[in-house]
């Protein structure tokens, strides 16, 4: 079976490792997830140094809470997007069209959760 599909699986790879280097590790020591953990520490600091300020206090609070969340999704679908791309590239490569077809089809077609939705979004 042949595709109609005409990957430059090269270009695939290096568009990957780059928006890969842009998300970060899963330690949150570089990328999107760093400066994530670095924004999380900061605020945390900001918390405790305003301890005593009942109202700025509560809007730190607010702002982690509804921020964090958004964060933590940005992090996931970047990440789902980048296996689904990778796994039909690879399913490409493997020669199994019809499968890497589906791949693309079931990303695309993916029913998106409340889950999948960050706040106030």
């Amino acid at each position: 079976m042949s595709s109609s599909w005409n990957i430059q699986t090269e270009t695939v790879g290096s568009v990957l490792n780059t928006v890969l280097d842009h998300l970060g590790d899963q330690e949150g020591s570089e990328g999107l997830s760093g400066n994530i953990s670095d924004m999380d520490t900061a605020v945390q600091g900001a918390a405790t140094e305003c301890a005593d300020s009942m109202p700025v206090s509560t809007a730190i609070g607010l702002f982690m809470e509804n921020f964090s969340p958004i964060c933590g999704h940005m992090v996931k679908r970047t990440s789902n997007a980048l296996s689904g791309c990778a796994e039909a590239t690879e399913l490409y490569l493997a020669g199994d069209y019809a499968m890497a077809e589906e791949a693309q089809a079931t990303r695309l077609n993916m029913v998106v959760t409340e889950d999948d939705i960050a706040p106030n979004l």
